[in-house]
């Protein structure tokens, strides 16, 4: 595309950045219902990066011109495949070097790209005896935290800290929630989870899916630990940054990514924190794992909850995370069904409803402690 004109190009990056679109989307539904992803990156994913954001913004062919003339970035443009290739998994032998820096939307992709992949990293290696599978998954972490260092321009940045930083760049904060699925996905065992329960109404089956969930036994390792360090900053992030306000505003001003990250991430913390504390009479904890337990302790103080230390922490801790997704979110939309020979039109919100959910969930913990205490 290096000699074509200004609307040539735009009906082209129009293809490029509704693909990407139809990607992300998939993603999220594949977090918020567990379902299979949709895409593989290595099959799927063979069309060009999205073109540079002054590029896109241009509002004039004379600008779009401007624009381009002043570009740094290549005549012929990686695969979106081949950078997340080159940047999540640092293979560059294979298709080359990489690009030194990528927008944020290109980032963002990559981000999502990192949940796909850690998705089917976990369907083979559970097949594997623990040497090997560790090893594994020590990479496959390895790639993560140099994904996340190089988001933060060389450092691993606080996601708090990165939502002032990159004040003029959301899309680097909305990786950091995406981050976190990831994190999520490689060490959780989601299949436990029927998250197909956000479309029932049934009290009864809900109540029964809850009850499973908290009963499914729980691994514990340092793995997990380090992953559990990760996912619940999606906990301390809007406490730091004022949960009240964060409570009222986030919908206006955050990404729905972070709702679904939040959605993903509690069910993965709240499950081990329940592990925790249940067998903390056979097997107390480690120093890593009593420093994350009290941070969170530390946090629902600072929230003003309802926790004395007496009963099920991982239920107080679900609550105050539902909170956030209960509020003010109203992810959802309207969709058309025949019903009696009759066209009806319904309404669903994603988001009050996963907050539900997590609010029920809150109950079967507390039941869980009650019946059995540490």
């Amino acid at each position: 595309m290096a000699n074509a004109c200004w609307d040539e190009w735009i009906l082209r990056e129009s293809a490029k950045r509704l693909l990407c679109g139809i990607f992300i989307m998939s993603n999220l539904f594949s977090v918020t219902y567990g379902t299979t992803p949709m895409f593989a990156i290595e099959q799927d994913l063979s069309f060009e990066i999205p073109s540079e954001e002054k590029l896109w913004d241009a509002r004039t062919a004379e600008l779009w011109e401007d624009a381009r003339a002043s570009s740094s970035a290549p005549a012929a443009q990686m695969t979106l495949r081949e950078t997340i290739v080159t940047t999540l998994f640092n293979r560059q032998e294979d298709v080359g070097k990489g690009p030194s820096q990528v927008s944020g939307f290109t980032a963002l992709l990559i981000t999502h790209a990192a949940n796909v992949h850690m998705w089917s990293i976990l369907q083979f290696v559970q097949s594997f005896a623990p040497p090997l599978a560790h090893e594994i998954l020590a990479a496959t972490f390895s790639s993560l935290v140099r994904w996340h260092t190089a988001l933060g321009h060389g450092r691993v940045e606080a996601p708090e800290a990165a939502y002032y930083d990159n004040a003029g760049i959301p899309l680097v904060f909305n990786c950091y929630s995406l981050l976190r699925i990831a994190y999520v996905r490689l060490f959780g065992n989601s299949s436990i989870f029927n998250k197909m329960i956000l479309l029932t109404d049934d009290p009864e089956e809900i109540s029964v899916t809850m009850a499973s969930y908290v009963s499914a036994p729980q691994p514990r390792n340092h793995f997990l630990t380090k992953s559990i360090t990760k996912a619940y900053e999606g906990f301390i992030t809007p406490v730091k940054l004022g949960h009240l306000l964060i409570k009222k505003t986030a919908a206006l001003s955050w990404s729905v990514e972070h709702a679904v990250a939040a959605w993903d991430a509690v069910l993965f913390v709240s499950k081990w924190v329940h592990a925790v504390q249940m067998e903390s009479a056979t097997q107390p904890p480690d120093d890593e794992e009593d420093k994350i337990l009290t941070q969170m302790k530390g946090l629902l103080d600072e929230m003003e909850c309802d926790y004395d230390g007496s009963g099920s922490l991982a239920a107080a801790v679900t609550r105050a995370w539902a909170g956030f997704l209960t509020d003010t979110w109203v992810w959802g939309g309207e969709f058309s069904c025949i019903y009696a020979s009759n066209v009806q039109t319904l309404t669903f919100t994603v988001t009050p409803r996963m907050g539900y959910i997590l609010m029920q969930l809150a109950i079967a913990y507390e039941n869980s402690y009650q019946e059995t205490p540490p």
